[in-house]
C-alpha cells in the first residue's frame, strides 16, 4: 500500500560537483603539481545518493573523471613522500584533464 519513494537529492549537489570538477580542471592544467585534486563533493554525492538518479552516461563520465583524479592523487602523495614518481604524478595530473572535461560537459548539459 505504501511506496517508499527515493528521496530527492539535496538541492545543489550537481552544482557543487561541477564547481569541484572545474577547480580540478584548473589544477590539472597547472604547470607543476601543487597539490591534490579535491574529492569532497564526489564523496558527498556518493553519500547522499546523487548517483542513484543520474543517467548512466553522466554517472560513468563523472566516475571516470574521479578515477583518473584518484590515481593522480595517489602518485602525488607518493611524490610528496620522496618516491621517484614526480614525472608520473605530473603526467597523471595532465591525463586527468580529458575525463574531467567530459564530466564537466555532461554535467553542464544535465543542469
Amino acid at each position: 500500500m505504501f511506496v517508499l519513494a527515493q528521496p530527492s537529492p539535496e538541492a545543489g549537489s550537481l552544482e557543487r560537483l561541477l564547481s569541484e570538477l572545474e577547480f580540478n580542471r584548473v589544477l590539472a592544467g597547472a604547470a607543476h603539481v601543487g597539490g591534490q585534486f579535491e574529492m569532497t563533493q564526489f564523496r558527498r554525492a556518493i553519500a547522499d545518493g546523487t548517483f542513484v538518479w543520474l543517467p548512466e552516461e553522466l554517472k560513468v563520465a563523472i566516475q571516470s573523471a574521479y578515477m583518473a583524479m584518484a590515481t593522480a592523487n595517489g602518485l602525488v602523495d607518493a611524490a610528496a613522500h620522496h618516491a621517484k614518481t614526480d614525472g608520473a604524478a605530473d603526467a597523471a595530473m595532465k591525463r586527468a584533464q580529458l575525463p574531467i572535461g567530459k564530466a564537466i560537459k555532461r554535467l553542464q548539459a544535465a543542469l
